[in-house]
């Protein structure tokens, strides 16, 4: 099959080298995962409204922080949560089960964030059977933390629009 070139927007280029896996993604397969994830969710009304409601501002300060490891800092239900987003996760998790919001989350589980990974499951595996890179866990239940700042506060922001809890990102 011939390649054919694509020119796009450098913020374009930007956001799908922000959703690429370091090392494993070229950006064809970064525009076939979106293009999959399309095809599986057409017509699944609710999920477009999460993903339409969840979207970070470009005014965010999110934009100029830097690789995950250097931490942020979250409110969810007036409690502050800070450190690296495999840090913030674990708590995050531990809130939700502690105050029953993983109860009102278990009809969406496993819940997808592409047609090859999960957001949150019962087991540490994606459905194409890899197992999550930076797993965290909390009483039978796993966030995949292998993710950008930004994009673990839309995973966030979609698993406050699912459950309930009232979530804000400072920084």
């Amino acid at each position: 099959m011939m390649s054919k070139v694509m020119r796009i927007p450098t913020s374009t280029f930007e956001r799908l080298q922000a959703l690429a896996v370091p090392l494993v993604d070229t950006p064809g397969s970064v525009v076939e995962k979106l293009l999959d994830f399309y095809d599986n969710h057409q017509g699944e009304a609710e999920l477009k409204e999460v993903v339409r409601s969840s979207k970070i501002s470009k005014n965010s300060h999110i934009h100029e922080r830097g690789p995950r490891q250097r931490g942020g800092k979250i409110i969810i239900d007036r409690q502050t949560y800070e450190g690296s987003v495999s840090e913030v996760y674990e708590k995050v998790l531990k809130h939700m089960f502690d105050h029953g919001y993983l109860t009102k989350l278990k009809s969406y589980l496993p819940l997808k964030t592409s047609s090859k990974r999960y957001l949150i499951s019962n087991s540490p595996v994606h459905p194409n059977g890899n197992e999550f890179v930076v797993p965290v866990s909390y009483r039978g239940y796993y966030l995949e933390a292998h993710k950008s700042w930004e994009n673990a506060v839309n995973c966030l922001q979609k698993l406050s629009d699912l459950s309930g809890f009232s979530f804000s990102y400072i920084e």
